[in-house]
Order: C-alpha cells, then sequence, then structure tokens
C-alpha cells in the first residue's frame, strides 16, 4: 500500500498490520520489525534499508483488533518483478553486476548494524531505476549481542 505524506508531500509506502495483539507471536514480531526499522533508520549513510518515517495507529477504543499503519520511505519496484519483466526492462551485464554488488553491499551494512535478516528473497529487495537496492520487511529478522560479533 501507498500514499502521499501530507506534510512534506513525499511518496511512502504503508505497510498495515491487521490485529497486531491477536496473538503474542505477532505482537513480538511487528515490535522487534519496528525496533530494528528505527535502528537502522537512525544509522549514518544507510543507503541500503528503508526508513522508517512515522507510525500510525488506528482509533479502536476496544484495542481488541488494533491495527498499525508502518510509514517507510517508498522505492519503485523489487527484484522479483524486475526479474519477472527481465525481457521487457532491458538488464545488461552492467546492471546486473550493479544490482549484486549492491545486494552484497546491504548485506553488510544490515550485518554490520549487528542485524541478521533471516528472509533475503527478491521479494524483500527493493530497486530503483538506477539499480540502487534498499531491504525490506525486517519481520523475521534478529539482532545479536556485540559479543557475538568480532
Amino acid at each position: 500500500m501507498g500514499g502521499t505524506c501530507r506534510k512534506t508531500k513525499q511518496i511512502v509506502a504503508i505497510k498495515l498490520i491487521k490485529n497486531m495483539f491477536e496473538n503474542e507471536y505477532s505482537t513480538t514480531k511487528v515490535l522487534r520489525e519496528i525496533q530494528i526499522l528505527k535502528h537502522l533508520s537512525h544509522m549514518p549513510n544507510n543507503f541500503y534499508t528503508v526508513k522508517l518515517l512515522d507510525l500510525v495507529v488506528s482509533p479502536d477504543k476496544t484495542g481488541s483488533d488494533m491495527s498499525l499503519f508502518i510509514v517507510m520511505d517508498n522505492v519503485q519496484s523489487d527484484l522479483k518483478s524486475t526479474m519477472e519483466q527481465f525481457d521487457q526492462v532491458g538488464i545488461t551485464r552492467e546492471h546486473v553486476n550493479k544490482i549484486v554488488y549492491n545486494c552484497l553491499c546491504a548485506i553488510k551494512f544490515i550485518h554490520s548494524a549487528n542485524v541478521i535478516h533471516r528472509d533475503i528473497k527478491p521479494s524483500n529487495i527493493l530497486i530503483d531505476p538506477d539499480c540502487c537496492i534498499k531491504i525490506c520487511d525486517f519481520g523475521l529478522a534478529r539482532t545479536l549481542p556485540e559479543s557475538c560479533i568480532g
């Protein structure tokens, strides 16, 4: 889902989380994703992941089926749809080299932040017309303690 920010007029991506408190697993997963996105969004020189711009909670008075909207920066396409349109897009060897290099840089950046994504797949690799890469969907991601890095 997408939209436009009223204040900045920036086009944004919006991820809808329905029934956030339906079960403990779902709640933990969403809160972990928000925490990781917030951490990565504040890191300097982060060109490689979507950035958390805002969180909007639905105005549910009971709290039983509360929904959450995660607002992030928008990227036009993902690697899955780009590969499906391979013939129409006209990807060259140089494009492939740049995409692979940028994917490796993105994974290195995420790992340097002590984050393991655990769900890297073409639909979670966003790509713009200049072959710049942004990783999204940190729902299964985990952080590692500093003592594990070395």
